[in-house]
């Protein structure tokens, strides 16, 4: 997990509750639990992140939008690097999608 900017790790230490504590120790991104609720709150609510930027904003419904979505996390990224990693991650919704479990039929008792 990385945070730009003191005030992005000062926002999430504010928003999860744990007031200064990522500031003043900005390793505490790196514990699992710690980037997990980073990842979590932000992207469902846009809190956190810079930009306010939420995982709805650009997956609702059947609409996906990958490229946008690379806004999220970095914003000034090059266009060609979003479009890379919109590839990436259709593919990889791709063999979700396919690795789903299939419904079994019933089976009949005799």
């Amino acid at each position: 997990m990385q945070l730009t900017w003191w005030e992005n790790y000062a926002r999430a230490g504010v928003v999860l509750g744990r007031g200064m504590e990522l500031l003043f120790d900005p390793d505490l991104v790196d514990e699992p639990d710690t980037a997990y609720q980073i990842m979590i709150t932000g992207m469902s609510t846009g809190q956190i992140f810079a930009h306010g930027h939420k995982l709805s904003d650009y997956f609702r419904g059947s609409h996906t939008d990958y490229v946008g979505a690379r806004t999220m996390v970095n914003p000034k990224a090059k266009h060609a690097n979003k479009v890379e990693v919109a590839k990436i991650a259709e593919r990889f919704e791709q063999i979700l999608l396919a690795s789903k479990p299939k419904p079994q039929p019933k089976a009949t008792v005799k």
